[in-house]
């Protein structure tokens, strides 16, 4: 993951505990919406949950992860086993893609 990954890990402590956080906040997400890991101006990750069609631009952060939790993403696959399909997330985002984002805004 590069120099994400040593971002996550100095933000969230490992990458489990990263994942964990995640899957929690997106856990909250009553309704439609979507999890994201952010970036402020000051560089500082977060994870931040936004409801419909919010998004972490109107708040000048930069998205760098998300995960679309309307129904129309999951529940053909997982029916209302959203948790499943956020363990699955895991397993099929695309780090080297977040991560080319990151270093390109760090560097701008």
């Amino acid at each position: 993951m590069g120099e994400l990954e040593n971002k996550i890990l100095n933000t969230f402590g490992d990458l489990d505990k990263f994942k964990k956080m995640f899957k929690e906040s997106a856990l909250k997400v009553k309704g439609s919406g979507y999890t994201y890991l952010v970036m402020d101006k000051n560089n500082n990750l977060s994870i931040m949950n936004f409801l419909n069609q919010d998004c972490p631009y109107f708040y000048e952060l930069i998205p760098l992860l998300c995960i679309d939790l309307w129904e129309h993403a999951y529940y053909i696959n997982y029916e209302n086993k959203r948790d499943l399909y956020i363990d699955n997330f895991f397993e099929v985002m695309d780090f080297s893609l977040a991560n080319k984002m990151y270093e390109t805004v760090i560097n701008y």
